[in-house]
């Protein structure tokens, strides 16, 4: 498959060349051609979209001008098939897989037999029909790939390079037809080809890993089916060698090493270790630096629950500091990669100033084009080119960037330089009050707690608690929280709560009460202390499906000293990097403040209380401090953007929105478009303080990235503020000024405004909202929540 670099390097020649030259240059229609499959090789390495619709793209164009007596014409009808193919894989649009069995039916009908390209081209189709065969489950499908595929084995020499891939597809074809019609039969032929493919690829070759892959299935397939012991060994050392092959894709080495600790048995537990191991290791190669944020987002997913996994069979193992360190390199990966590119390197610079520079440097490159999307189709050749010249220099910075965080690492004392072991440690001593980590697994559920100047992890069992639990709760909060439109502030008036609506608010909070947090509270021996000055602090970082739920609202509301908010200021935290501070922001009597308000957004409902809450604010802090206001027209983007640059806090009272199909756009309703998260993060702000999101759903994550915290309160974070004050849900408009108000007023300590006092600020703040309206109207006290340090 080659270097990436190299692949990169021949699209910019090809494009450099095909610009250069007219569309009848007898060389136009190969360089086209040629182009599109380096961009299909691409798309191989990187999964970008866009590289397989230009491959399609071109090859199409290329075709369309091919005479039918061209030479190449069977090749090229037979590899734009293999590009339709590999996009109905990714999309799962059929049309594409009809049309990719098109051509490549008419690639081997018009090839002359015999040929030496014949057995490529019977191999390609008959794995198209394996996939038509699984998409429709029509035998007759599963009868043509077994013809192709056999044919191109009889056709090929075995000293064929691509014969070990001939092998494989029809081993896979037997293993495929094994698991739709259970004959015995199917697996032992289909082990027998497998075998001998395995045995005649290569040491390095780029396919070696994913041969390794298929025999291991196909022997867990016999395993499972016969049950003795000898296959799933066979099975597990097959999946080891797949994991540990060089060079492949890290989807498919992660894929093998989870596999592996997966069906290794349970009282194994230093093999399950290892095997985790090796895909925790992968995780920085499958979501690279070096790809857009959007796409590492999309790697992400492939994810799933083994993070959660691997974090369980180690807390089984009592290795606790492993434990949160898989948690910390496994979730909220794109912020914590962000967070890395702005650590501060002054020991390094100590040291070794020149690469502290080249360091610093490259990283503030990659921040700055990391949270660009890749353009979309169609675009002119000169467009084109730009981009790619983008794209390319981006992943070059990530190359180097890994290059030199290798050399740091080879300096005495540097060897764990930005890893996330030294992370845990510099936690620890920042720390000023209890950190608790739950983990949710479907093997077992478990809190970590941290404490400050303590070295002992805290392990808490939560005997009570499964993570088909938590789902069902989540599931519950959804339905009350969408009873009403929970996409923007709200302005009016809600019909009154029903008495069933009220039970199951109850429900679920007494549930994570009774479930998760009192063993918690009693594990740290905390009391129920009135003065709210004297309440401790606890700061949550919670994984899958409980991401989506409100702890710090845990309780039993009919039973005195039985919730939370009587034991502890609760507190949240996306990663565990956040709570150690890049510098210190100081609490200076001229700190600075952004107002942004938003009573009239064009195509939104009006929100008329923004009005009085901005005149709270101003009521509080602009006789001490530097308050600047922008309103309705004025709050445009790029205006709201320059000011939070020079304020060292915002306030946000206007309409946001979460983005389901891009959560890198999820952002806040300003008077001409979306200040998204995408260009929020961009700016990279310096040592800010506070940040009050009093906006709808602004802490809310998305489902199908639970373990990433993308949301707009963790974006505020990362781009620079300590402190962030946000919402799980839409809020009452009204409401706003309320909490605002009480806050404000509370958040002033000794003339400064300290972002160290907004958690006991919010704290009060809801509590006098909570006494206002009734302590019943969970959906509207509840959603206020307080983010970092």
């Amino acid at each position: 498959m080659g270097r990436l670099e190299d692949i990169d390097q021949a699209i910019g020649l090809q494009m450099y060349t095909l610009s250069t030259i007219s569309q009848d240059h007898r060389t136009f229609l190969t360089l086209l051609q040629n182009l599109g499959s380096s961009h299909e090789h691409r798309f191989d390495r990187l999964g970008q979209p866009h590289d397989l619709g230009l491959a399609i793209e071109l090859k199409e164009k290329a075709l369309r001008l091919t005479p039918d007596s061209d030479l190449n014409k069977p090749a090229w009808l037979s590899s734009l098939g293999k590009s339709y193919r590999h996009r109905f894989v990714e999309h799962g649009e059929f049309n594409d897989l009809e049309v990719a069995i098109q051509y490549q039916t008419t690639a081997v009908l018009i090839t002359p037999s015999p040929h030496p390209d014949m057995a490529e081209w019977l191999t390609a189709l008959g794995g198209t029909y394996i996939l038509r065969f699984e998409h429709l489950g029509h035998s007759e499908d599963m009868d043509k790939a077994l013809e192709y595929l056999s044919r191109a084995v009889l056709q090929a020499s075995e000293s064929h390079a691509n014969f070990p891939g001939y092998l494989n597809n029809l081993a896979q074809a037997y293993s495929t037809r094994y698991k739709h019609i259970g004959l015995l039969e199917d697996i032992d032929i289909a082990i027998q080809h497998q075998i001998r493919a395995t045995l005649l690829i290569p040491n390095g070759h780029k396919n070696r890993g994913n041969y390794f892959y298929n025999l291991a299935r196909i022997y867990l397939d016999k395993f499972e089916r016969l049950g003795d012991e000898n296959f799933l060994t066979t099975a597990l050392n097959y999946f080891e060698t797949s994991a540990k092959s060089f060079p492949r894709d890290p989807s498919l080495r992660i894929r093998a090493a989870y596999m592996r600790a997966s069906y290794t048995p349970s009282t194994r537990i230093a093999e399950r270790l290892e095997a985790f191991q090796i895909a925790m290791n992968l995780i920085p190669e499958l979501v690279w630096l070096g790809t857009t944020v959007y796409q590492r987002y999309d790697e992400i997913k492939k994810l799933k629950n083994m993070v959660l996994e691997a974090v369980a069979v180690a807390i089984d193992s009592k290795d606790y500091f492993l434990a949160l360190q898989w948690i910390e390199e496994g979730r909220s990966i794109v912020w914590n990669q962000l967070l890395q590119l702005r650590t501060p390197l002054r020991t390094l610079a100590d040291a070794r100033p020149d690469l502290a520079r080249q360091l610093e440097q490259v990283a503030d490159e990659i921040y700055s084009s990391s949270l660009k999307l890749t353009p979309s189709l169609p675009l002119a050749l000169d467009r084109l080119r730009t981009a790619e010249d983008i794209a390319q220099g981006h992943r070059r910075s990530a190359e180097i960037y890994k290059q030199l965080l290798d050399e740091v690492r080879l300096i005495p004392g540097f060897e764990s330089f930005l890893r996330p072991a030294r992370g845990l440690e510099l936690i620890s001593r920042a720390l000023s009050w209890p950190l608790v980590v739950i983990n949710v697994h479907e093997s077992r559920c478990d809190a970590l707690i941290m404490t400050p100047r303590n070295d002992k992890i805290i392990h808490v069992p939560l005997l009570s608690l499964s993570l088909s639990d938590v789902a069902k709760l989540g599931i519950e909060m959804g339905h009350l929280i969408g009873m009403r439109n929970p996409k923007q502030r709200d302005s009016s008036r809600r019909p009154l709560v029903e008495w069933e609506e009220e039970s199951c608010f109850e429900h679920v909070l007494s549930s994570l009460w009774e479930d998760i947090v009192k063993p918690i509270v009693d594990a740290l021996g905390l009391k129920p202390i009135p003065p709210v000055d004297e309440l401790p602090h606890i700061t949550w970082c919670v994984t899958g499906p409980l991401s989506l739920l409100p702890l710090h609202a845990a309780g039993r509301y009919d039973q005195k000293q039985s919730k939370i908010s009587d034991y502890a200021i609760s507190s949240y935290t996306p990663t565990l990097r956040f709570l150690i501070p890049e510098t210190e922001p100081s609490s200076r009597p001229n700190t600075s403040i952004l107002v942004v308000g938003q009573e009239a957004t064009p195509g939104h409902s009006a929100l008329p209380q923004t009005v009085p809450e901005l005149a709270k604010i101003r009521l509080h802090l602009q006789a001490l401090h530097q308050c600047t206001e922008l309103t309705n027209h004025n709050a445009t983007k790029n205006a709201v953007l320059d000011l939070m640059q020079t304020h060292d806090w915002v306030h946000f009272a206007c309409h946001a929105h979460q983005d389901v199909n891009d959560p890198t756009e999820s952002g806040f309703f300003v008077s001409d478009r979306t200040l998204s998260i995408a260009s929020i993060t961009e700016r990279s702000f310096k040592n800010k303080g506070l940040a009050f999101l009093s906006a709808c759903q602004t802490a809310t994550g998305d489902k199908m990235l639970t373990e990433e915290s993308v949301h707009l309160a963790s974006a505020m974070l990362a781009a620079g503020y300590s402190s962030v004050v946000a919402t799980m849900w839409s809020i009452k408009d009204s409401d706003g000024p309320v909490v605002a108000g009480k806050f404000y007023e509370k958040v002033l300590k000794d003339g400064r405004m300290d972002y160290k006092e907004a958690a006991k600020a919010l704290h009060i703040a809801v509590e006098n909202l909570r006494v206002e309206v009734g302590e019943d109207e969970f959906e509207r006290w509840v959603p206020f929540v307080h983010f970092g340090v």
